[in-house]
C-alpha cells in the first residue's frame, strides 16, 4: 500500500473490540524506511504495555489517562517528536500555547503547544500519581500480570455455550481487551445484569467504533478489560455469572 502518495500512518495500537496488539514498531520501521508520518493512538497501550517512542519510530503518540494507567477521565498525555512539530499547528491559540514575547504570539517549542491554560491542577495531580504508581509496578510486571490473567479467562469463556470470542489475530498477540458476545443476550442489557452483581464490563454499540463493527457484521460487542489489580477470585465469579445467564437465556 506504500506509494508516492500516502502522507500518514495512523495506527490504533490497540484496537477496542478486538483484543489485537498490533506491531507498531514493525510498522514505525516502513514508516520511517519511506518518510512517511506516523501517528499512534496508544490510548489502550498506555498503561498496559511497554511504550518506548524512540523504537516505535513514530511521531506523534497519543492516549488518554483513565484507560489502563487508571488515572483521572479528561487527562492525556501527547509526545510529539521534536524534529516533526514545526509541522504541525494547534487549531486554537492561548497563552500558555503562544505565550506573548514583546512582539507577538509567540508558539512554543514542544508539545504543550496544543495545551490551554485553562486546566484542571487536580485530574493532572491524579494522572502524575497514575504515572508514578505505573512506574513503581513496572509496566513489563503489568504487561505480564494482564496477559496472564486475560489468557485464563478466554480458556474459560470459550467454555460458555452461547458465548462467541471477537478476537482479532494470533492468541500470543492479545491485549487485555476481550470482546464477546452471548447468545439471547443485547449487550448493553448483558452489562446491565452483571452490573447489578458488582461485576463492571464495557458495551460498545456500531457508533462507538463504526468501521471495524461493519466490516465484522457486529451490531454490539460487550467487553472486559483486565486489569493488573483483578485476582483470579474475580475471574472465577465474572466466569461463573456468565453460565448463569447462559443459562437463563436457555442456550
Amino acid at each position: 500500500m506504500i506509494d508516492p502518495k500516502v502522507k500518514l500512518i495512523a495506527l490504533t495500537w490497540l484496537p477496542a473490540n478486538g483484543g489485537l496488539i498490533n506491531p507498531a514498531e514493525a510498522i514505525g520501521a516502513v514508516a520511517q524506511q519511506h518518510g512517511i508520518a506516523y501517528v499512534i493512538d496508544a490510548g489502550q497501550a498506555l498503561g498496559q504495555l511497554p511504550c518506548d517512542v524512540q523504537a516505535l519510530n513514530c511521531d506523534v503518540l497519543k492516549g488518554a489517562g483513565r484507560k489502563f494507567l487508571r488515572g483521572p477521565r479528561g487527562t492525556a498525555l501527547l509526545y510529539i517528536r521534536p524534529g516533526f512539530l514545526a509541522r504541525l499547528k494547534p487549531t486554537q491559540l492561548d497563552v500558555l500555547s503562544a505565550p506573548w514575547d514583546g512582539e507577538g504570539f509567540a508558539l512554543r517549542n514542544d508539545a504543550r503547544r496544543f495545551e490551554t491554560s485553562e486546566v484542571s491542577v487536580a485530574l493532572l495531580a491524579g494522572l502524575a500519581n497514575a504515572l508514578e504508581e505505573c512506574n513503581r509496578l513496572g509496566v513489563s510486571n503489568i504487561r505480564q500480570r494482564i496477559d496472564s490473567l486475560s489468557r485464563r479467562l478466554r480458556e474459560q469463556l470459550i467454555t460458555i455455550p452461547g458465548l462467541t470470542l471477537h478476537n482479532l489475530g494470533p492468541a500470543d498477540h492479545q491485549s487485555g481487551l476481550i470482546a464477546f458476545t452471548l447468545k439471547g443476550w443485547d449487550s448493553v442489557e448483558l452489562k446491565q445484569r452483571l452490573a447489578q452483581r458488582g461485576i463492571n464490563i464495557g458495551a460498545n454499540g456500531v457508533a462507538y467504533t463504526p468501521l471495524d463493527m461493519q466490516a465484522r457484521g457486529l451490531e454490539s460487542i460487550a467487553r472486559i478489560a483486565v486489569s493488573y489489580l483483578n485476582t483470579e477470585e474475580e475471574i472465577e465469579v465474572l466466569v461463573g455469572r456468565l453460565q448463569e445467564l447462559a443459562e437463563d437465556s436457555g442456550v
